[in-house]
Formats: structure tokens, C-alpha cells, sequence
């Protein structure tokens, strides 16, 4: 550890050792970064998120009565609800009297029960997928939740619920307007077999059911927003922050502890997510034209170019700002970033100079490109990075041992296992007129050789960040999977010119 970072822990320590911490103070230091160090970040984030007091003297007693509120939304929302479940419809007398699964009464219990399932489906199938290159929320906690866990209740845990809830094999998801669609997954002949999000044994649990638990309480205690999908991305890097606290005595209570953050977080920003709001002057939409205001005050020709090729902040800044950059960044950075945030006094006016700063930082690239490149590159920036970089610096390069070089790319929505061993197709949809975000991205290639010969290579990469280490070759497909899936036909309209045709598949070198 050198000088300067033991310097700057000592000044955290003599921030935070005061008996009444100077606000001030402490978000100036946190400004800059906070040491993971000694538990420093967790410590500060729940200061500046306003879950701790800044009199240290009152902490004991307060996290005492959150910690025992938290449990009390347990029994309540889950315990309680789940002995009722089991407890429905065991005689013939329970299924006769008014409340029955068919009654159609509003403050029915068997009601309540499937409207809440709805939003459960929802947020299981968010969470499991939470930060998917990392493998920490598959993990086992440390702590698991005992209440929840303990052999002797017999109940209906969430688990259970997702389990044996008649819309198992359907999916559910909830829009920003409160629109709930079923659908059905796509047919496979995949066997049921376990994946790679299998639940954990009995008397375990993953850190992604923690996070469930913490949004589904999250959800029926603000049924006016419920819950929508990107607040799995708000509340995960909270929980893994304060789920990896060296601090054990902090650490063991990472769930109860990051459900406040969590819910102070969202008093700020829940406007973000009602999109009958959207226009107002708290509303997503406002805040995307502040971003093109703020960029047209440092960056004038920048924000001309476009806006003369009509790139609206609707288009990119909309996830930007929604999910505070939780999706642009890899975790340890996004991490960074919410230090600095969080310590703003206008932390919302720093969000969008970050997002200026963002677009000033690929300028260049943007004052160059046309409409569709630069919409590629705002929306889908790790495109032009890494791997996908290299396979278009590689294509570039074979103009130079070629006759003529064609290339197509475009658009995937490729079909995904999910838990229950059923394939299903699931992609993001952005802005007000819900553009979809394709899951992979294509490239055929159409080589035209000296000698007269046409040579096909066909590329498929997933639309997430890929190392560039990964040779270009493991990304090799068959030129007909990529048909199938785009709808697109390449090899009998080259046969109608040539039958001098050589496909390059995987495995197999040029």
C-alpha cells in the first residue's frame, strides 16, 4: 500500500471519527473516490444516501429499529402470506367460502396472490441474470436469511412461488407504463435439464435471491411504481457494495441495509421509471434535453452535428440516465462513478455532465461518422471496442489482398436458456417508441478474389463487451444460422453469379 493511499484513509478515518461527521467534508473527500478499504465505502455510501446520521451516537439505536423493521416486512409480505398459501384451499369448506382462486373480488387474498406473482416472475427472471459475466450473485451468501431459511417454518418461500406458479413456463414482463405481457416461450427440444442458474440446495441461498427478496418487499410496499424492469440494475451494485463489506458485523446485514439505500436511492429517481411523468419537469424526458442543452454550452459543434442528423438524447441517454450508468461500465467502474455521484450535492446535474463528457470523449469518431455509425456507437459503444474493433480492423485489412470486399451487418435477437431449461428470446427496449436492443450483432463478409473465386465468412458476437485476447475465429458461424435468424438469404444470391464458392466456417482455416 503506498504513502498516499494510507494518507488517504487516514483522512476518511478522521472525517468519520468525529462524534458529528461534517457532511461537507466527508462529500468532498468522497468526491474523489472512496477506499474500499476498512469497509470505507459502505460506511459512506449509507451517510450520503441518508440511511446514517450524520450524530454517530444515534447509529446503534437506528440500525437496530431498521434491522427489525426489515424483518417485520418479511413476515408480513413472505412468511405470512406464503402459511396463508399453504394453508388455502386444505379443506372443503376453505375452496366454498368467499374467498376462493376464482373470486374475482379486488381485495381477494387469492388476488392479491396472483397479481403479486406477476411482479415476482418479473423480477426473478431480472435477477438471475444480474451482472451474468461475473459470478458472484450465483454465489452462496454467507448469510443467509434464517427467518426465511429456517426447517421448521413451512411456507411458501419465493423460491417456491417462482417454482410452482402456474405461469412458469410463460414470460411476464411489466412496462414503464404499467402494461403487463404474457407470452410464451419459444418451443425447444432442449431437455429440462438443469442450467446454469440452478437455485442452490436447501438451507442455501444465492446472492441473486437476496436481491429478488429486496425488490419484490420494494415493490409491495410503493405499489403506485411496483416494480420495473432496470431496477434490478439500480439495486445491484448497492448490495454487492455492502455484500462484500470486510466489515463482518456490516456484512451480515447487507440485505436489510442496502433495501434503505436502495429505497432513499429511488425517492430521488423513481420519476425516472413512471412514464406517465415523462414529460414533466421531473421526468426522464427533461432531464435527456438538459443533456443536449449542457452539450450545446461545451460543445456547440458536437451537439450541431447531431442534431443535423436528427440523433436525439432519447436514443442513448435514456438508459444513461435511468440506471445511472449501471449498464455502460463494467461493476469495479461503475462502482467508481456512483462515489462521485453520491457525494454531489446536485448529484443529478453531475449525472449529466458526466453524460457530456461521455459524448466529448468519442467527438471525433462522432463528427466523422454518418447517422448510422454514430447511432451504433452511442447505443452499443463496445462495438467499436475490443473484439468487435478488431474484427473490423481485420476487415478493413482484406481490401488490401482482394478484388472487392462486401460487408453486411446487422441486427440479432437470438433465443436464451433460461432457469427453467426453456429457451427464450428476451431483448431491452429503449426511448418512447420502446426500439429494441438486439441481443447479438452479424457480419458477413463477401470476399471476391483475384482469380475469380468468392469466399463467404459469416461472424456472430453477443452485443456485451468481448475481450480482444479472444481470437477472431471463435466468432466463426455457419453462413445458414445467420439466414435462419435474420431472415436474410446471402448464399443463393452469390450461387446466381458464381458456383466458384467457398465458405469459411469454424474450424476450419483460410
Amino acid at each position: 500500500m503506498s504513502s498516499l493511499h494510507k494518507s488517504r484513509i487516514a483522512e476518511f478515518q478522521d472525517v468519520l471519527g468525529d462524534p458529528k461527521i461534517v457532511l461537507q467534508k466527508l462529500r468532498e473527500l468522497c468526491f474523489s473516490g472512496i477506499p474500499f478499504d476498512g469497509g470505507l465505502r459502505c460506511l459512506c455510501w449509507k451517510i450520503l444516501l441518508n440511511y446514517l446520521p450524520v450524530e454517530k451516537a444515534l447509529w446503534s439505536t437506528l440500525l437496530k429499529k431498521q434491522r427489525e423493521l426489515y424483518s417485520q416486512f418479511l413476515k408480513e409480505m413472505i412468511i405470512q402470506p406464503g402459511i396463508a398459501k399453504a394453508n388455502l384451499g386444505v379443506s372443503r369448506e376453505d375452496v366454498t367460502l368467499e374467498d376462493h382462486p376464482l373470486n374475482p373480488n379486488p381485495d381477494s387474498r387469492w388476488n392479491t396472490y396472483f397479481k403479486d406473482n406477476e411482479v415476482l416472475l418479473q423480477i426473478d427472471k431480472d435477477v438471475r441474470r444480474l451482472y451474468p459475466d461475473m459470478a458472484f450473485f450465483q454465489r452462496p451468501t454467507d448469510y443467509p436469511c434464517l427467518l426465511i431459511l429456517d426447517p421448521q417454518n413451512e411456507f411458501e418461500t419465493l423460491r417456491k412461488r417462482v417454482e410452482q406458479t402456474t405461469l412458469k413456463s410463460q414470460t411476464v414482463a411489466r412496462n414503464r407504463s404499467g402494461v403487463t405481457n404474457v407470452s410464451s416461450p419459444l418451443k425447444t427440444s432442449a431437455p429440462n435439464s438443469l442450467s446454469e442458474y440452478e437455485v442452490l440446495p436447501n438451507g442455501c441461498e444465492a446472492h441473486w435471491e437476496v436481491v429478488e427478496r429486496i425488490l419484490f418487499i420494494y415493490a409491495k410496499l410503493n405499489p403506485g411504481i411496483a416494480y420495473v424492469q432496470g431496477m434490478n440494475e439500480i439495486v445491484g451494485p448497492l448490495y454487492y457494495t455492502f455484500a462484500t463489506d470486510p466489515n463482518g458485523d456490516w456484512k451480515e446485514h447487507a440485505e436489510a441495509d442496502t433495501f434503505f439505500c436502495f429505497t432513499n436511492l429511488m425517492a430521488e429517481i423513481r420519476d425516472n421509471f413512471i412514464k406517465s411523468l415523462d414529460d414533466s419537469q421531473c421526468g426522464i424526458t427533461y432531464k435527456m434535453e438538459k443533456v443536449y442543452s449542457t452539450l450545446k454550452e461545451k460543445d456547440v459543434e458536437l451537439y450541431l452535428k447531431l442534431q443535423e442528423q436528427n440523433i436525439k438524447p432519447q436514443f442513448f441517454a435514456f438508459r444513461w440516465l435511468t440506471l445511472l450508468l449501471s449498464q455502460e461500465f463494467l461493476l469495479p467502474d461503475v462502482i467508481r462513478i456512483w462515489d462521485s455521484l453520491f457525494a454531489d450535492d446536485n448529484r443529478f446535474d453531475f449525472l449529466l455532465l458526466v453524460c457530456c463528457a461521455m459524448l466529448t470523449l468519442i467527438r471525433d469518431q462522432l463528427l466523422e461518422g454518418d447517422f448510422t455509425l454514430n447511432m451504433r456507437l452511442l447505443q452499443v459503444p463496445h462495438l467499436n471496442q475490443k473484439a468487435w474493433n478488431n474484427l473490423e480492423k481485420y476487415c478493413r485489412s482484406l481490401t488490401k489482398y482482394n478484388k472487392n470486399v462486401y460487408v453486411c451487418t446487422g441486427p440479432l435477437f437470438l433465443p436464451r436458456m433460461e432457469a427453467d431449461g426453456k429457451m427464450y428470446i428476451k431483448y431491452q427496449v429503449i426511448g418512447k417508441n420502446n426500439v429494441a436492443v438486439p441481443t447479438h450483432f452479424f457480419k458477413v463478409l463477401i470476399l471476391e478474389k483475384l482469380n475469380g473465386e468468392i469466399e463467404l465468412r459469416s461472424y456472430v458476437m453477443p452485443n456485451s463487451p468481448v475481450e480482444e485476447t479472444i481470437p477472431l475465429e471463435r466468432f466463426l458461424v455457419p453462413i445458414e444460422s445467420i439466414e435462419r435468424a435474420a431472415g436474410l438469404l446471402f448464399v443463393p444470391n452469390i450461387l446466381k453469379r458464381t458456383n466458384r464458392l467457398q465458405a469459411i466456417t469454424p474450424g476450419r482455416n483460410s
